[in-house]
Parts: C-alpha cells; sequence; structure tokens
C-alpha cells in the first residue's frame, strides 16, 4: 500500500515493498505535512487561552451588560463545542482526513467571523462553540494523521510536534 508521499511513482516508508523515504522532494513534502498537521496543537492551546486576555475588554464594554454567568458561558463555549467535536471527529474521520481538516478549518475561520461580527452576549458564545468544534475535530484527527504519515523511526518525534 502506497502512502501520501509516493504519489504512485517513487518508495517511500508505507509502501509495501517496505522502503525508507528516499529523496529531498519526499522529505521536504513531509516535513510540509507536519508543519500543516502539527498547527492543530498551536490552535488548540491558542483558542482556549485567548479568552483570557479578551475577557476584561469584553466586561468594561457597555453595550455587551455581560454578567458573571454570561462570562463563564462564553469561556466554557470552546471547552464544550471541543468535546463534541472530539466526538463528531470520530464519525467524520470515516469519511477521511482531508474532511475533518475541512471542516475544522472552517470552524477555525468562521468561528471568529462571528465572534467579530458579534453585537451580543449570546453571539459571541455562539462563535466560541463553534472555534471549540474545530479545537475538537483537529485534537482528534492531526495526531493520527501525524501518525500515519510518519515513518517509523521518527513517528515519536513527529507526533510530537502536535504537543
Amino acid at each position: 500500500m502506497q502512502s501520501a508521499l509516493c504519489r504512485g511513482a517513487s518508495p517511500c516508508c508505507r509502501c509495501s515493498d517496505g522502503c525508507a523515504a528516499k529523496g529531498w522532494r519526499s522529505s521536504q513534502l513531509l516535513r510540509g505535512l507536519v508543519l500543516f498537521a502539527g498547527t492543530g496543537g498551536f490552535l488548540f492551546g491558542f483558542d482556549l487561552a485567548v479568552i483570557s486576555g479578551a475577557l476584561p475588554l469584553l466586561r468594561n464594554d457597555t453595550d455587551l451588560a455581560l454578567s458573571d454567568e454570561m462570562a463563564e458561558v462564553i469561556v466554557g463555549q470552546t471547552k464544550l463545542g471541543a468535546a463534541l467535536g472530539a466526538l463528531a471527529a470520530t464519525w467524520v474521520l470515516g469519511r477521511g482526513h482531508v474532511v475533518v481538516f475541512w471542516c475544522s478549518g472552517l470552524a477555525f475561520v468562521i468561528g471568529p467571523l462571528v465572534i467579530a461580527v458579534s453585537r451580543s452576549a449570546l453571539t459571541i458564545a455562539a462563535g466560541r462553540l463553534l472555534v471549540g468544534v474545530g479545537v475538537g475535530l483537529s485534537a482528534v484527527a492531526s495526531p493520527i494523521y501525524l501518525a500515519e504519515i510518519a515513518p517509523p523511526r521518527a513517528r515519536g518525534r513527529i507526533v510530537g510536534v502536535y504537543e
């Protein structure tokens, strides 16, 4: 069986004959794929932590009139969305990694756009929920994808990029 690194012509670590990854194109492609999939780990931490800097600004906004309970809802929506996204990822992964990465990417783009144009705390919470779904999807798909594309001798290092 050939992996994404083969492209049908050159041997790589996942071919049926068990060869080692060869050629600069394979290694450059592997580096690019690892960088792409490893970005999910960065976004996981960033999207969960970014609210700590924004929450004081939201509390001072007189148009929002943010109560303590609503602030808790806004903060918690990303974690709820991450749990839902992780559950959904187990089903969506059956359709392939590309579908999961597209869905995750859309959530990472649309969620902040919803937050940016929001005029109410509920809309901010909905945007945070959508970002959380993207976090959950990538939290499941990225490490699995990294493990699948990694040569056996470097699998631990490559999967560690996600962390």
